[in-house]
């Protein structure tokens, strides 16, 4: 049961069609191929955002897994 779960979130949730300028986290891009979009630029800005994760709050995940069409029980 735990493993169709899984695989229900990974269709619904998980798979995203990312930007191409996006490359962290994403199969087959890395740090390598995000410096090479910058090469010959002239300026290049560098930005961390801070404490993104603790910044997401429990009641933001629920509803999105509402909005996905999960019951309350199953977004808890």
């Amino acid at each position: 049961m735990l493993k169709k779960i899984q695989r229900a979130l990974l269709r619904r949730v998980l798979v995203f069609n990312f930007p191409s300028c996006v490359h962290g986290g994403v199969i087959e891009k890395s740090i390598i191929t995000n410096a090479r979009t910058h090469q010959q630029q002239r300026w290049v800005a560098c930005i961390d955002i801070k404490k993104f994760f603790p910044s997401v709050h429990y009641t933001n995940v629920i509803r999105l897994f509402e909005e996905l069409g999960c019951s309350a029980d199953v977004a808890k």
